[in-house]
């Protein structure tokens, strides 16, 4: 049974990628020139000898895209904890390509390291490198997407996600679009990644699950800044009466935000959302303005959650096989526990 710590319970009073791709081509950061102290590539977990300490730990990272944000503080909170625990971190740039992913996976793999952290662009595609991973002693912890194989899971529900900032959208409209008998929304999605699809549903349900007077109108892919501009510009043309809309992360969000700004649509009756809690979408939170809500899910906690994994897999501890994080919808009422 899943461990899921939810917060769609939560409501806008209670004080949680997806990401931009770009198609640009994967620069892998090349291996150190040492070789790994521990985890050559041809031993089996089996033959690992606990040492119950961190020296000599060789840990490879490969995620979707640094353009965006949320995986910005991820990598760091990754890097603080690989330096705290003295392990040495081994980064990949996939540029948001499973084509890239596959390449840094073979790459550490070659490399010998003793652990691999992956947000899988393509959980499928890269699962035989996983497999081969495995298979020569080297853990692989998964973040975000959930593939067939792994050693231990760090994420969230993506449903949940969605759903999360549904709720706390819903919750706003009833309290201040309640007595109107249509209100126009529209979504910013990420349905190229196949379980992202999930997380634009869960935001739909969670409106649905609280009020029943929102019409979504239209949703477009848009996970970064320009396309989330150009998508929102497009609705606005088409719908000039929209006065919700809601994206599966901040920054495509953000980017709806700049062209409702251009629009003159800024009153009180405009709501616009995201998801990952990054620094420019709690920032607009606290303006007070109409970015209202964008959902936490603690990508520094998750960064480090995913080190002690490595760590305590290497060293033959017992780790949790699925880690769900906590979600808040971060609102004007619990800001201030967010604005750094």
């Amino acid at each position: 049974m899943k461990k899921r710590i939810l917060a769609m319970a939560l409501t806008v009073t209670l004080a949680f990628s997806i990401t931009g791709c770009s198609s640009s081509k994967d620069t892998t950061a090349p291996a150190p020139e040492e070789p790994a102290k521990s985890g050559e590539t041809e031993e089996t977990p089996e033959a690992k000898e606990p040492s119950g300490t961190s020296e000599g730990i060789r840990i490879g990272l490969t995620f979707l895209d640094l353009d965006n944000p949320f995986f910005v503080a991820f990598k760091e909170s990754i890097e603080a904890a690989c330096k705290e625990e003295g392990v040495e971190l081994v980064f990949s740039d996939s540029h948001g390509t499973s084509e890239g992913q596959i390449k840094a996976m073979e790459d550490f793999i070659a490399m010998g390291v003793n652990a691999i952290i992956i947000t899988p662009q393509d959980g499928e595609a890269v699962l035989p490198q996983i497999q081969e991973a495995r298979s020569k002693g080297i853990y692989v912890v998964c973040h975000t997407i959930m593939p067939a194989e792994f050693d231990a899971y760090v994420g969230a529900e993506e449903h949940d996600l969605g759903f999360c900032l549904g709720v706390a959208a819903g919750e706003w409209i009833k309290e201040n679009l309640g007595d109107q008998e249509k209100v126009v929304a529209a979504t910013l999605n990420y349905d190229i990644a196949p379980t992202v699809i999930a997380r634009k549903e869960g935001i739909i349900d969670g409106v649905n699950s609280v009020v029943d007077n929102v019409e979504f109108v239209a949703t477009e892919t848009a996970g970064e800044t320009s396309a989330g501009m150009a998508a929102a510009e497009t609705f606005l043309t088409t719908y000039p009466d929209l006065q919700v809309l809601l994206g599966i992360n901040d920054a495509g969000a953000l980017g709806a935000y700049e062209a409702f700004m251009d629009a003159g649509k800024t009153g009180e009756d405009i709501l616009i959302g995201g998801i990952d809690a990054t620094d420019e979408g709690i920032a607009k939170v606290a303006e007070g303005g109409i970015y209202r809500i964008t959902v936490s899910q603690n990508p520094e906690a998750m960064g480090r959650k995913c080190v002690e994994d490595c760590i305590g897999l290497i060293n033959g501890e017992e780790v949790e096989k699925e880690y769900y994080a906590e979600l808040v919808a971060v609102t004007a009422d619990n800001v201030k526990d967010f604005n750094k």
